[in-house]
């Protein structure tokens, strides 16, 4: 699992995100798409020299955050339950009972952080997906 350790400082300035991982991802975006409306412009003329100095602008972040509008893997930000029931039409109740049910049969792992519970797949549900592809 990828981790980001964000110091306390850095995470106070965080404006709005459902998590840090969504600010992280945003922000990466921005900066690889390298043009910005007038709001973010001056953030970006600020912080892409020195994420590129860092080597922020290269390596694993830069393979696991595309562009927006490409393919993007789920687990660096997951969907809350809320959001699995709007994609799937199914009521919050029935998805967090599919995820407990997924859980318990040991298809996916549940993490509570503060209110939220992040599931993940088991090496398990990869095995049985990669079965059926």
């Amino acid at each position: 699992m990828a981790e980001l350790a964000l110091p306390a400082g850095d995470l106070a300035r965080i404006r709005f995100a459902v998590s840090p991982m969504w600010q992280v991802v945003s922000s990466f975006r921005l900066l690889r798409a390298g043009t910005a409306d007038r709001v973010h412009r001056r953030w970006l003329d600020q912080v892409r020299p020195r994420t590129a100095a860092a080597g922020l602008d290269r390596g694993w972040l830069a393979e696991l955050i595309p562009l927006a509008g490409s393919y993007a893997p789920d687990f660096p930000t997951p969907a809350p339950a809320t959001e699995l029931a709007h994609r799937t039409g199914l009521s919050p109740a029935h998805v967090s009972q599919n995820l407990t049910t997924l859980r318990d049969a040991g298809f996916v792992t549940a993490h509570r952080t503060g209110r939220s519970v992040l599931y993940a797949r088991t090496a398990v549900a990869e095995a049985v997906l990669d079965a059926g592809r």
